[in-house]
Order: C-alpha cells, then structure tokens, then sequence
C-alpha cells in the first residue's frame, strides 16, 4: 500500500509539472510570526541588499539554482531563522532558504 502511494504521489508531481516530490507529511513552509516579518521587512529598507532577478517564478519548495547567491540570515531577523539562508528577489520579496538543499521554505512578501 505505502509503495503504490509513494507511486502515485511521484506521478501526480510529474504529471502537475513539479521538479520534485516531497516525501508524505514533509513541510515546505515555515511559519514566521507577524512581527518578525515585520522586523525582516525594516532590516530590507534600511539595508538594501542587493537584489536578485529570478527569471522563473519561485514559490515554497522550489529549488534555487547554483548561481544563486543565498546569504545567511542577519541576527537582527531573530533566533528562530538563524539556520537559515535568505536572497532578496527584484520584486521586493524575501525569499527563506533551506541552506543544505536550497529549497525555499518560506517567502515573506
């Protein structure tokens, strides 16, 4: 049984034009409470990273590419985030990355 649904949930990735299938219960979103996002917002004004421009969409659970310059969280945006990565996008929107896999995990608009 659990073969056929790690099968099918394979074939249903594929067919939906996803590059990749999560394992079943694996989360891809990280929840970041109000606050921070508004800390993580002040720090983008005042610091003025240089920003990427994505060529693809990118959304929770995608794959960043190598050329992609992930940079490791500021301690100003807090403890709960220090084990991750972040690159800031053209359109204004931070992106949180997974740093092993370069996964995005969380995007704070």
């Amino acid at each position: 049984m659990r073969r056929e649904f790690f099968g099918a949930a394979l074939a249903i990735g594929l067919l939906t034009g996803g590059d990749q299938a999560f394992a079943a219960g694996e989360t891809t979103d990280l929840h970041v409470p109000p606050q921070t996002r508004t800390d993580v917002r002040e720090w983008v004004v005042k610091n003025k990273p240089k920003a990427y421009r994505f060529t693809d969409r990118v959304v929770v659970g995608t794959t960043l590419p190598p050329d992609v310059t992930i940079g490791a969280v500021p301690e100003a945006w807090g403890p709960q985030l220090r084990s991750y990565h972040y690159v800031y996008g053209e359109d204004d929107r931070v992106f949180l990355v997974e740093p092993s896999g370069r996964r995005v995990v969380h995007i704070i608009d």
